[in-house]
């Protein structure tokens, strides 16, 4: 659904995505799958704060940058504030601490946007300030002001040291009649959505780290099997449990390599 948005408003292209690290690639791809005018080498994503984001081939060009490279990025005046007109913010829940450098790097990008869509699928229930500094890139209105926000937010709730009271019926009325499209799971759930795929994929181990995958995989068969002795003491089973985490992590490492070495 971003990528139909950003895609209504192709004339004001090049379109610029930011997301999670884990993400960039994804977009990448349903960037390509879904907007059948752009070729490969007009998807970039960036993946070095020395790069320059050249924006020549216009409408036909999206960049895809993480929120991790974003600070970096403009900090060296490769990214600033009027370069993009469309701008889709995946997981923008991200940017709902204001003084985090990731918020101050983006939020002005996204503010001198003329299109700019902001997805998140995390609830926010109970802090009314952080529904605030997300919706800034969509303001368009003096109603949107930080101190007004809040009073309507916690009208009938007021804060105390210990408590953010949840966000009032009225705020939520506000949000949702005039930027906030909302989906919940049972609209969802309703529709024709493809069936979850399950796949295991095999990557190729180098032969050092096989041996010690199996040195690691035995070890931690002995502790679990270990566990089970209903003779143990607290403090051997905590120990036991200890020592099982650090093999897990261990394990997650090495495989974690195996993965971007193939």
């Amino acid at each position: 659904e971003a990528i139909a948005i950003a895609a209504a408003y192709a004339d004001e292209w090049p379109l610029l995505v930011l997301c999670p690290t884990a993400l960039r690639d994804n977009w990448r791809n349903e960037l390509l799958k879904w907007v059948p005018r752009l070729c490969s080498s007009g998807v970039t994503v960036v993946k070095d704060s020395s790069s320059e984001l050249c924006t020549s081939n216009g409408r036909r060009q999206a960049f895809v940058v993480t929120y991790g490279l974003l600070p970096r990025l403009v900090a060296n005046g490769h990214l600033h504030a009027g370069q993009f007109r469309v701008v889709c913010a995946d997981e923008s829940h991200m940017l709902k601490t204001a003084g985090a450098q990731r918020t101050q790097s983006a939020l002005p990008i996204l503010r001198e946007a003329t299109r700019a869509i902001c997805l998140s699928g995390t609830p926010v229930l109970s802090r009314p300030a952080e529904v605030c500094i997300m919706t800034r890139p969509c303001d368009s209105t003096s109603c949107w002001s930080h101190d007004n926000f809040l009073h309507t937010a916690l009208a009938h709730h007021p804060p105390t040291p210990v408590h953010m009271p949840p966000i009032a019926p009225s705020a939520g009325l506000i949000l949702e009649s005039t930027i906030m499209i909302r989906r919940l799971k049972e609209q969802v759930l309703s529709q024709m959505l493809p069936e979850k795929r399950r796949e295991i994929i095999h990557v190729a181990v180098a032969r050092d780290s096989r041996q010690e995958l199996s040195a690691l995989l035995s070890q931690r068969s002995a502790i679990v099997s270990a566990m089970s002795d209903p003779n143990l003491s607290r403090e051997q089973l905590a120990r036991a449990k200890s020592d099982q985490q650090a093999l897990t992590a261990r394990l997650c490492k090495l495989t974690g390599v195996a993965k971007v070495c193939t």
